[in-house]
């Protein structure tokens, strides 16, 4: 790790605030309020659980305002974790972490199909599969999860600043659909 090599800023204020209102989203996609907290917990109950999850955010967001200010090099939570406890634990937090990411990728990509269920009318509901917890499962939706996948590889290799352009891309498409 070369201390002396800084961040270079790529992203435009709108593109962090880009980033910002797809991953409230995307994270508002999985808490299904509608469906299962309120009839659940009921509009209190899923009030305060939506404000636990809130407290929680913050408290990750300024524990990486802080560290990104201590540590301005590349590397994220390898090199946070490797000085605060040393390059073995640093190297056990990324592995950990990378296995965190290989289990939520999926997941983001197969909710896709749900938003092709409900929005789309199961357009993408063709050669059934299996059902797995009472859901059945299409090759469309395969193809659409598999498919997303394969663009947001695309875009991660061709590094933060095109993703980043993306993203305001479709953040605007997604706003302005709202309004239509």
């Amino acid at each position: 790790m070369d201390e002396n090599v800084k961040l270079e800023k790529k992203l435009s204020p709108i593109n962090v605030w880009s980033l910002a209102l797809g991953c409230i989203i995307g994270w508002g996609a999985f808490v299904m309020p509608g469906d299962t907290f309120l009839s659940n917990g009921g509009p209190l109950g899923t009030a305060i659980a939506m404000g636990i999850a809130a407290v929680i955010m913050i408290i990750i967001a300024l524990n990486y305002h802080y560290m990104i200010n201590k540590f301005p090099v590349s590397g994220g939570e390898f090199v946070y974790s490797s000085k605060a406890f040393g390059r073995t634990n640093g190297f056990i937090c990324s592995w950990f972490l990378g296995l965190s990411y290989l289990a939520i990728v999926p997941l983001n990509a197969t909710a896709l199909a749900l938003v092709g269920r409900n929005l789309l009318s199961n357009v993408f509901a063709v050669g059934f599969h299996y059902t797995v917890a009472g859901y059945d499962i299409y090759a469309g939706e395969i193809i659409l999860a598999l498919a997303a996948l394969a663009i947001f590889a695309f875009l991660s290799i061709r590094g933060v600043k095109f993703a980043g352009v993306f993203q305001t891309i479709l953040t605007f498409l997604l706003v302005g659909g709202g309004w239509l």
